[in-house]
């Protein structure tokens, strides 16, 4: 998938979604994704945050910079077939 996922969250139509970029439509998009709190606030952005994709296992890493706290490191499968991807306005 030719997307780029950012680590914050926005105000969506249905409440608080993660935004994507679809490069090659040139066009930005949202989805709704359980667990997506650990980014952080509604228009906020955590600066501790790292999204790294993992080819190989076909996931999307997250890391907190504070890796001693419970639930610092996350892992998504992120799937645009099934993600629910709608506009941005």
């Amino acid at each position: 998938c030719d997307m780029v996922m950012f680590g914050c969250l926005l105000n969506g139509e249905d409440g608080a979604v993660v935004p994507f970029y679809d490069c090659d439509k040139n066009r930005w998009l949202g989805a709704r994704m359980p667990g997506a709190e650990f980014m952080g606030q509604v228009g906020g952005v955590r600066q501790d945050l790292g999204l790294v994709y993992d080819p190989r296992r076909d996931l999307v890493w997250g890391v907190l910079g504070e890796l001693q706290k419970k639930g610092s490191l996350r892992a998504a499968r992120v799937d645009a077939a099934t993600l629910g991807l709608k506009p941005l306005k």
